[in-house]
């Protein structure tokens, strides 16, 4: 769980049997609380880092409270998807 305005970092390792091996293309999609989704794609939004291959991560800022679906797909060399939910709450104080 995190707080509004803090960065949640998600991650995702790809493999082909036990080789870590990137995907040949990777959408990052994110669905908020309130339902609106975007798409982030590696290699065209800088949101999307490739730590080491087949290593992807993705820094959530939570802008509301509630849950948030964070979805990695990889398709080509590698292909797959996960999904992670995290939840953002306000921190109890106002502004």
């Amino acid at each position: 769980m995190a707080t509004i305005g803090n960065i949640k970092r998600v991650s995702a390792v790809f493999t082909v049997g036990a080789t870590e091996t990137d995907p040949t293309d990777l959408t990052v999609r994110v669905r908020a609380p309130d339902g609106p989704e975007a798409s982030y794609v590696y290699g065209t939004d800088a949101e999307v880092t490739r730590t080491a291959v087949g290593r992807f991560r993705f820094d959530l800022t939570g802008t509301q409270a509630g849950e948030y679906i964070v979805r990695f797909e990889g398709v080509g060399a590698a292909t797959a998807a996960d999904n992670e939910k995290i939840k953002f709450t306000s921190s109890g104080f106002s502004s």
